[in-house]
Protein backbone atom coordinates (compact mmCIF):
# COMPACT_ATOMS: atom_id res chain seq x y z
CA UNK A 1 0.00 0.00 0.00
CA UNK A 2 2.77 2.41 0.94
CA UNK A 3 4.66 1.67 -2.29
CA UNK A 4 1.59 2.50 -4.41
CA UNK A 5 1.21 5.77 -2.55
CA UNK A 6 4.86 6.69 -3.21
CA UNK A 7 4.52 5.80 -6.90
CA UNK A 8 1.43 8.01 -7.18
CA UNK A 9 3.32 10.93 -5.58
CA UNK A 10 6.23 10.48 -8.01
CA UNK A 11 3.85 10.32 -10.99
CA UNK A 12 1.94 13.38 -9.77
CA UNK A 13 5.19 15.34 -9.45
CA UNK A 14 6.24 14.32 -12.99
CA UNK A 15 2.86 15.35 -14.39
CA UNK A 16 2.97 18.70 -12.60
CA UNK A 17 6.55 19.28 -13.74
CA UNK A 18 5.65 18.55 -17.36
CA UNK A 19 2.55 20.74 -17.15
CA UNK A 20 4.46 23.70 -15.80
CA UNK A 21 7.29 23.24 -18.27
CA UNK A 22 4.88 23.47 -21.19
CA UNK A 23 3.25 26.59 -19.77
CA UNK A 24 6.46 28.57 -19.30
CA UNK A 25 8.15 30.32 -22.20
CA UNK A 26 11.87 29.70 -22.65
CA UNK A 27 14.25 31.27 -20.20
CA UNK A 28 14.88 34.85 -21.16
CA UNK A 29 18.47 35.42 -22.35
CA UNK A 30 20.38 37.77 -20.06
CA UNK A 31 20.70 40.56 -22.67
CA UNK A 32 16.91 40.49 -23.19
CA UNK A 33 16.28 40.37 -19.42
CA UNK A 34 18.48 43.46 -19.02
CA UNK A 35 16.31 45.38 -21.51
CA UNK A 36 13.11 44.32 -19.74
CA UNK A 37 14.58 45.30 -16.33
CA UNK A 38 15.03 48.89 -17.57
CA UNK A 39 11.32 49.30 -18.36
CA UNK A 40 8.58 50.44 -15.98
CA UNK A 41 7.00 47.43 -14.25
CA UNK A 42 3.66 47.63 -16.13
CA UNK A 43 5.37 47.89 -19.51
CA UNK A 44 7.76 45.02 -18.72
CA UNK A 45 4.83 42.88 -17.56
CA UNK A 46 2.82 43.54 -20.73
CA UNK A 47 5.75 42.99 -23.07
CA UNK A 48 6.69 39.81 -21.17
CA UNK A 49 3.14 38.54 -21.70
CA UNK A 50 3.42 39.36 -25.41
CA UNK A 51 6.77 37.54 -25.50
CA UNK A 52 5.15 34.50 -23.91
CA UNK A 53 2.34 34.67 -26.47
CA UNK A 54 4.89 34.56 -29.31
CA UNK A 55 6.35 31.32 -27.95
CA UNK A 56 2.91 29.86 -27.13
CA UNK A 57 1.61 30.55 -30.64
CA UNK A 58 4.74 29.05 -32.19
CA UNK A 59 4.46 25.98 -29.97
CA UNK A 60 0.81 25.48 -30.91
CA UNK A 61 1.50 25.49 -34.65
CA UNK A 62 3.94 23.09 -36.28
CA UNK A 63 4.10 25.28 -39.39
CA UNK A 64 5.75 28.10 -37.42
CA UNK A 65 8.61 26.07 -35.97
CA UNK A 66 11.37 27.31 -33.71
CA UNK A 67 11.61 30.94 -32.57
CA UNK A 68 14.97 32.69 -32.35
CA UNK A 69 15.18 35.45 -29.71
CA UNK A 70 17.82 38.17 -30.01
CA UNK A 71 18.37 41.92 -29.86
CA UNK A 72 17.80 44.04 -32.97
CA UNK A 73 18.47 47.76 -32.65
CA UNK A 74 18.68 47.20 -28.89
CA UNK A 75 15.14 45.75 -28.73
CA UNK A 76 13.97 42.18 -28.11
CA UNK A 77 13.36 40.56 -31.48
CA UNK A 78 11.71 37.28 -32.44
CA UNK A 79 12.27 35.44 -35.73
CA UNK A 80 11.00 32.17 -37.06
CA UNK A 81 14.18 30.15 -37.40
CA UNK A 82 13.22 26.95 -39.17
CA UNK A 83 11.13 27.06 -41.24
CA UNK A 84 11.24 30.76 -42.01
CA UNK A 85 7.46 30.99 -41.87
CA UNK A 86 7.14 34.51 -40.54
CA UNK A 87 8.57 37.98 -40.41
CA UNK A 88 10.55 39.44 -37.53
CA UNK A 89 8.73 40.88 -34.52
CA UNK A 90 10.31 43.45 -32.21
CA UNK A 91 9.03 44.46 -28.78
CA UNK A 92 9.85 48.04 -27.91
CA UNK A 93 9.55 50.54 -25.08
CA UNK A 94 9.72 54.15 -26.29
CA UNK A 95 10.43 55.99 -23.05
CA UNK A 96 10.33 59.53 -24.48
CA UNK A 97 6.89 58.88 -25.99
CA UNK A 98 5.55 56.89 -23.04
CA UNK A 99 4.50 54.00 -25.27
CA UNK A 100 5.34 50.37 -25.85
CA UNK A 101 4.69 48.43 -28.99
CA UNK A 102 5.04 45.53 -31.34
CA UNK A 103 6.97 46.29 -34.51
CA UNK A 104 7.31 44.44 -37.81
CA UNK A 105 9.21 45.37 -40.99
CA UNK A 106 7.43 48.22 -42.78
CA UNK A 107 7.76 46.42 -46.13
CA UNK A 108 5.14 43.87 -45.04
CA UNK A 109 1.38 44.46 -45.41
CA UNK A 110 0.75 43.29 -41.85
CA UNK A 111 -0.09 46.68 -40.35
CA UNK A 112 -2.17 47.85 -43.30
CA UNK A 113 -4.19 44.62 -43.27
CA UNK A 114 -4.50 44.67 -39.48
CA UNK A 115 -5.87 48.22 -39.43
CA UNK A 116 -9.01 46.83 -41.08
CA UNK A 117 -9.39 44.17 -38.37
CA UNK A 118 -8.55 46.37 -35.38
CA UNK A 119 -11.16 48.97 -36.36
CA UNK A 120 -9.91 51.81 -34.16
CA UNK A 121 -9.08 49.64 -31.12
CA UNK A 122 -5.31 50.01 -31.54
CA UNK A 123 -3.01 52.93 -32.28
CA UNK A 124 -0.50 52.35 -35.11
CA UNK A 125 2.95 53.64 -36.00
CA UNK A 126 2.41 54.11 -39.75
CA UNK A 127 3.17 50.73 -41.37
CA UNK A 128 5.60 49.61 -38.68
CA UNK A 129 3.83 48.77 -35.44
CA UNK A 130 1.04 48.50 -32.90
CA UNK A 131 1.31 51.03 -30.08
CA UNK A 132 0.01 51.11 -26.52
CA UNK A 133 0.25 53.80 -23.85
CA UNK A 134 2.63 52.87 -21.03
CA UNK A 135 -0.16 52.82 -18.43
CA UNK A 136 -2.70 50.97 -20.53
CA UNK A 137 -3.28 47.32 -21.14
CA UNK A 138 -3.44 45.81 -24.62
CA UNK A 139 -6.26 43.85 -26.33
CA UNK A 140 -4.96 40.31 -25.89
CA UNK A 141 -7.12 38.62 -28.51
CA UNK A 142 -6.30 41.18 -31.19
CA UNK A 143 -2.60 41.08 -30.36
CA UNK A 144 -2.58 37.26 -30.45
CA UNK A 145 -4.23 37.38 -33.87
CA UNK A 146 -1.62 39.87 -35.09
CA UNK A 147 1.25 37.76 -33.73
CA UNK A 148 -0.10 34.65 -35.48
CA UNK A 149 -0.28 36.60 -38.76
CA UNK A 150 3.30 37.84 -38.33
CA UNK A 151 4.62 34.38 -37.44
CA UNK A 152 3.01 32.87 -40.56
CA UNK A 153 3.50 35.83 -42.91
CA UNK A 154 5.67 33.98 -45.47
CA UNK A 155 3.29 31.02 -45.65
CA UNK A 156 0.66 33.09 -47.45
Amino acid sequence: MCENYEIKIVLARQILHCHFMTEISPKMPSEIATIFSQMPAAVARNLSEIRKSIFDIAKSSAEIGKIEECLKWGEPSYLTHHPKSGTSIRLAWKEKLGIYGIYVPCQTRLIEDFKLIADGQIQFDKTRGLLFHETSDYPRDLVASFLKQALTYHLK
